[in-house]
């Protein structure tokens, strides 16, 4: 009797230590999968290149990566993948003024060693190239407040 009540307290000491620790080892494997682009996005080598637009007489270089140019965006973002070469950008936000979400198409196309923002467009509204620029230039603007000190 009186060992079946020590085994009893081992066993009920030993359990919150093991259940913290299981909870423990659940959190980083979740936050590791999280971290990896590969399961919820495009693979590192197509978020290490450097994004280029369209223009009216071919293609502008950015000389900044897609990683780099994401940082820009400061909403919610969700991958589609269309083909290895193609990716859907999602990204929405709430309009703090009509309380609307709103939602932001974004088609990335990797061409040898460039990414090709294609396509943008805004709730449904299909982006000018001059539309596309106004709107590149203010996530490469976004992306150096987000990485200058303040």
């Amino acid at each position: 009797m009186k060992y079946c009540m020590l085994h009893r307290r081992m066993l009920m000491s030993a359990l919150p230590g093991k259940m913290i620790m299981v909870i423990g080892i659940l959190f980083f494997v979740t936050s590791s999968w999280a971290t990896q682009l590969s399961l919820f996005g495009p693979p590192s080598d197509f978020m290490n290149s450097t994004v280029v637009i369209k223009t009216e007489t071919g293609i502008s270089h950015l000389s900044i990566r897609l990683v780099e140019f994401l940082m820009g965006i400061q909403t919610d973002k969700s991958w589609e993948k269309k083909s290895d070469t193609l990716w859907i950008l999602r990204t929405g936000f709430k309009d703090p003024v009509t309380e609307m979400h709103k939602t932001y198409v974004l088609e990335f196309e990797k061409v040898h060693d460039v990414i090709i923002l294609s396509a943008v467009s805004f709730d449904n509204h299909m982006f000018s190239l001059q539309e596309v620029k106004s709107f590149v230039e203010q996530m490469i603007r976004n992306f150096g407040q987000h990485v200058s000190p303040k």
